[in-house]
């Protein structure tokens, strides 16, 4: 199956890279639908804006969501109600619903071609044993004033236990959203660069960006909207839990299912259709795992099995995983980027609903921009402390930490292989010798060998047997096999192995 992106608007010519210095009201720093939410609202609201983006607006996690804006999330709301009361849940309701209504509004005032459909959201339970969770999310939700009905009928293939349903939740294309945001910000008088890293920021008056090539942008705002702030000083790294899911789109034939579906449960899953180059597609996701697990491919045929025996064995096309990040209370962090900040702003841990919380994200950021407090201000604010949630992310997260620093180097020396000659094609394991290296042979025995120590916090980078990409477990920096940053917090490569040379190798053309 291909790796691409499924969704997609009209082609574009691309941005162009930043190459001279800047100087602007506000820099928004990272292209997803939060950044260019977050820049197209303040451009509306009159502010000189500069969007950098690493790579192509919309193409990082944004074209690799699947797609759909529901309230119904799961089990969130009687978790929620649980662990922080009625009134969390309910003004989470409420955000929600607020983020799903502006986006509709935008679409239609800027006549944005994104497929936006409105069509039921169900959440199900597959087996009996989960029929209690179910009936517990419903009577949470209802709390909150969602009309969250129960239903008899399903319209999905295969037969559940329980189903409720919301009306008027939202499936849409949201890269072709997100590239008609920012070409409506640049009509605008903003500017949009891509191909353009930031890896350095100064705080002062004003506040200079600095990216990879050496060019600066000051501006009196900076919003850092790259999913898992860039910088240290944010203060958030042990409070952001990184995972990735899987997706799979295939032909959906004959079938259209009525709205979008998630199901309650430890193992969650979800479907919709989704129309696309003129056709009906199949889109499933589910098999959450953490960065850096070894074995992806297995989750990948877990979720393939469970697809393949409940939907005919659609024919898959295409394959990806999305990641993102959970926060100790399963609410988004949304406002200063620290504790001591001024006029810098942070938006990240959407737990996998970036897209409503991105839209979100957009009109909270626009409003602390425009020094005005904004609603839901209270239960999103990076200054927030759940004592009993904070102190189990803590420890998960010094665990984790010892865990790949320090118990993955005594393992790498222990396991690890003395020379890419002993590994497979299509293989990757570590290296000893000179500090630990991560080393993979492609299937034409070409080697791959880079320093196996992310260049973030120095944790030792796993394979990711699905995606061919070194990731780092500790918080989801990831990289190409020779080294190449794919996806932050990293900015820096991994380090190529200044010895092993071509002739090193033993079979292929040689080591790179």
């Amino acid at each position: 199956m291909a790796e691409e992106l499924f969704w997609g608007g009209p082609s574009r010519e691309p941005y162009p890279p930043l190459t001279t210095d800047l100087t602007t009201e506000v820099a928004v720093i990272g292209g997803g639908i939060a950044g260019a939410s977050t820049a197209w609202e303040l451009a509306q609201s009159g502010r000189d804006v500069v969007l950098l983006e690493r790579d192509r607006v919309g193409h990082g996690v944004t074209g690799r969501s699947a797609g759909k804006v529901s309230v119904l999330q799961g089990d969130r709301f009687s978790r929620l109600e649980q662990s922080q009361g009625a009134r969390v849940a309910t003004m989470y309701a409420e955000s929600q619903l607020l983020a799903m209504q502006h986006l509709t509004e935008i679409v239609n005032t800027l006549h944005i071609d994104c497929a936006l459909e409105h069509r039921p959201g169900f959440l199900f339970a597959e087996g009996a044993d989960e029929l209690d969770l179910l009936t517990a999310e419903v009577t949470a939700a209802r709390r909150t004033g969602i009309n969250v009905q129960q239903s008899l009928e399903s319209g999905l293939p295969f037969p559940v236990a329980g189903v409720a349903c919301l009306d008027n939740q939202i499936e849409f294309d949201p890269l072709a959203y997100t590239e008609a945001l920012t070409e409506d910000l640049v009509r605008a008088g903003g500017s949009a660069f891509e191909k353009t890293e930031v890896v350095g920021l100064h705080q002062g008056t004003p506040h200079a960006v600095t990216t990879a090539a050496g060019r600066r942008v000051y501006a009196d705002h900076v919003v850092v909207a790259t999913q898992f702030p860039v910088f240290d000083r944010a203060l958030l790294f042990p409070r952001l839990h990184p995972r990735r899911e899987f997706v799979l789109t295939g032909d959906a034939g004959d079938l259209d299912l009525l709205g979008t579906y998630i199901s309650v449960g430890s193992e969650v899953r979800s479907a919709r259709t989704a129309g696309r180059a003129g056709q009906r597609h199949l889109v499933v996701t589910g098999t959450p795992f953490p960065p850096g697990l070894n074995r992806a491919a297995d989750r990948l045929a877990e979720l393939r099995e469970w697809a393949d025996s409940r939907f005919a064995s659609p024919r898959w096309t295409t394959s990806w995983a999305a990641q993102d990040y959970e926060t100790p209370d399963r609410l988004p962090f949304i406002g200063p980027l620290h504790p001591f900040s001024k006029r810098l702003w942070v938006a990240t841990g959407f737990g996998g609903w970036g897209i409503g919380n991105g839209v979100l994200a957009g009109i909270m950021l626009r409003d602390l921009v425009e020094g005005r407090e904004p609603a839901y201000d209270s239960i999103f604010h990076t200054r927030r402390i759940a004592p009993v949630s904070e102190a189990k992310s803590l420890a998960l997260g010094s665990t984790r930490l010892a865990r790949h620093w320090i118990g993955a180097r005594v393992r790498a020396r222990i396991c690890g292989a003395d020379h890419p000659a002993e590994i497979g094609p299509g293989e990757a394991a570590y290296l000893r010798g000179g500090g630990v290296w991560a080393a993979y042979r492609d299937p034409d025995g070409d080697a791959h060998v880079v320093s196996a120590a992310c260049t973030h916090h120095g944790c030792l980078v796993c394979f990711n047997d699905v995606e061919t990409t070194w990731e780092c477990p500790c918080h989801g920096s990831r990289f190409s096999v020779d080294g190449d940053v794919l996806q932050g917090p990293a900015t820096a490569p991994l380090e190529p192995h200044p010895t092993l040379h071509e002739s090193d190798s033993t079979s292929g053309s040689g080591l790179r």
